[in-house]
């Protein structure tokens, strides 16, 4: 810095790159051999801090539109808008956690996915939804928390911080069963039992692997073949 009065420099997380701070108000350039920056202000010396952790669990996508119909030709108009859904609302369905630190001047900024942990708050929890890697996996209908914790390094100072977002899971209840033969070598629904002649000499099998399907409203299917 050609002013540290106004801007101090310190060797980032794993002396990866550089991290500027404003000490005081004022101009200066951050510099790298003979390479400098272009002016740096600092115009106020209130320190800006962390608030809190900003935390959204991104389920899915809503659509909703207004036709506008007009009596001249041509200038009806479609408004689609496109908004961020938090509930869970089919089994297995997965979140995305997004987090952000929150400072006090009003700004976010993201934050790395290694640098957060995710807990569920009780075992009542666990039964609604389980956490693989930084996802939300939906597993039965419920209202419950999740807590997010943020810790990280930087220029030898830790920081850390915590907050608990709401976990919403509303599942439909299926309207039935799909099971489909997944044996495409043989199309005879056929089977045998063990010492049966049939299954030495005409190779009828002794057992079949089938695939469950169960069936939502609206066409919506979900593969429970692997479920004990």
């Amino acid at each position: 810095s050609t002013n540290p009065s106004v801007l101090s420099v310190a060797v980032g997380s794993g002396g990866r790159g550089g991290v500027v701070k404003g000490v005081g108000p004022g101009s200066a350039k951050v510099c790298l051999g003979s390479y400098c920056s272009g002016s740096v202000m600092v115009l106020a010396d209130q320190v800006v801090q962390l608030v809190g952790l900003g935390v959204s669990v991104v389920a899915g996508l809503e659509l909703t539109g207004n036709n506008t119909v007009s009596p001249q030709p041509g200038d009806s108009s479609t408004e689609i808008v496109v908004s961020l859904r938090s509930r869970f609302e089919f089994e297995r369905e997965r979140g995305t956690v997004l987090v952000a630190v929150l400072y006090s001047d009003g700004s976010a900024a993201p934050v790395e996915d290694s640098d957060v942990t995710l807990t569920s708050p009780s075992s009542s929890s666990q039964s609604v939804y389980d956490i693989q890697g930084k996802e939300v996996v939906a597993l039965t209908s419920g209202q419950t928390q999740l807590l997010v914790a943020w810790s990280t390094s930087e220029a030898s100072c830790n920081v850390s911080a915590m907050a608990t977002v709401p976990i919403s899971v509303a599942l439909p209840e299926p309207i039935g069963v799909i099971v489909n033969n997944n044996d495409t070598n043989n199309t005879l629904h056929l089977l045998t039992v063990p010492g049966d002649p049939a299954n030495t000499t005409a190779g009828i099998p002794l057992s079949r692997s089938l695939q469950v399907l169960l069936l939502y409203p609206g066409g919506r299917t979900l593969d429970l073949t692997s479920d004990p």
